[in-house]
């Protein structure tokens, strides 16, 4: 019998999050369409509220290609509107200029005065069909020049693959002004790059 390691031998009890529906999938009856139940801020704020009124720790913001919330937008907007629940984003790397994306996680965790975690997926993107080992090499490009843009003073990145992959291109070597690295990092089980910045990652279920 395989004996699976514990990881996390500190922790003595599981975290249970909640979800808010960015991506117009939340049904009173489960695969029922209802008008009322749209992805919309109205909507979607309201569950991000109720799940801090109730005690929850952690809400995760989920990306998808489906009509609905931004995710990034959305947790930004939720900043004011909360003051205990961490927004849990997902961000599918590779969908955004990574060094614009450090700056604007770097805001976001700053607004959020340290409740950001971070979801890191290694998805498809629309019309692409890509080994899995290609997709976690991107996530991990787009991790690496992350963690230099909030812990250097330069990004310097070379890819591993040739040619350069179009990642890497986009980063380069650059001068950047230093900002502060988010507090916490989560990373699913699937579909994920392992990585830490310094401090315990928070775990978070699998996603797809």
């Amino acid at each position: 019998m395989t004996i699976v390691p514990i990881t996390s031998p500190d922790l003595d009890a599981a975290e249970v999050s909640w979800f808010a529906a960015l991506c117009s999938d939340d049904y009173a009856q489960l695969g029922v369409p209802d008008g009322a139940l749209r992805s919309s801020w109205e909507h979607c704020s309201s569950i991000v509220k109720a799940a801090e009124g109730y005690g929850f720790r952690n809400i995760l913001c989920p990306s998808s290609y489906q009509v609905g919330q931004d995710t990034l937008s959305f947790a930004a907007a939720c900043a004011p509107i909360t003051s205990k629940i961490n927004l849990l984003a997902a961000i599918r790397c590779g969908e955004m200029q990574p060094i614009m994306l450090a700056r604007t996680v770097a805001t976001l965790d700053h607004m959020l005065k340290g409740r950001l975690t971070l979801n890191v997926i290694s998805s498809d993107f629309p019309g692409e069909v890509a080994d899995s080992a290609l997709r976690y090499r991107r996530s991990h490009e787009v991790v690496q020049i992350l963690r230099q843009a909030w812990t250097r003073d330069t990004i310097d990145r070379a890819s591993r693959r040739s040619p350069p992959s179009p990642i890497s291109r986009m980063a380069g070597r650059c001068s950047i002004s230093a900002a502060t690295r988010p507090m916490r990092w989560s990373c699913a089980a699937r579909n994920a790059t392992s990585i830490s910045c310094g401090r315990r990652p928070r775990i978070c279920s699998p996603s797809a």
